[in-house]
């Protein structure tokens, strides 16, 4: 599954780097569209505790619309997935690979619909990498 999830691991705590994701997304176009948080799901109907999990459904769209138009079968793969997750003093961020994941939908996938993916993974990529950098 590395080869499709895309991670990294910064200092900070789960809530100012949550913070500082959103900015940089909105910044690439994106915008979130739901937020789950684990670790209270979890606690709250099960009374399960774990680390601050936080998932993110992140959407552009332009993208969204453009992969749609090519297979709507993508659909099931929107909005992209993004994630924190506290690990001690850091805060591991990763996302789903768009390009390798539309591989789920269809055995072949369309040249437009790859090129859609990189794009997409290119501003994914430039978050994690500003994100890397303190504010």
């Amino acid at each position: 599954m590395e080869k499709t999830i895309r991670k990294i691991q910064i200092q900070g705590n789960i809530e100012a780097v949550e913070a500082r994701l959103t900015e940089l997304l909105k910044n690439e176009g994106f915008g979130i569209l739901s937020r789950n948080a684990f670790h209270e799901v979890l606690k709250e109907k099960i009374g399960v505790e774990i680390e601050p999990y936080v998932r993110l459904g992140v959407c552009n769209p332009g993208f969204a619309h453009q992969a749609l138009e090519v297979n709507r079968a993508v659909g099931i793969l929107l909005p992209c997935a993004v994630y924190l997750r506290q690990v001690g003093d850091a805060v591991e961020v990763g996302f789903l690979r768009p390009e390798p994941a539309f591989g789920l939908v269809s055995e072949e996938v369309p040249e437009a619909l790859a090129n859609i993916g990189r794009e997409v993974e290119a501003r994914l990529e430039r978050v994690l990498q500003a994100i890397e950098v303190p504010a």
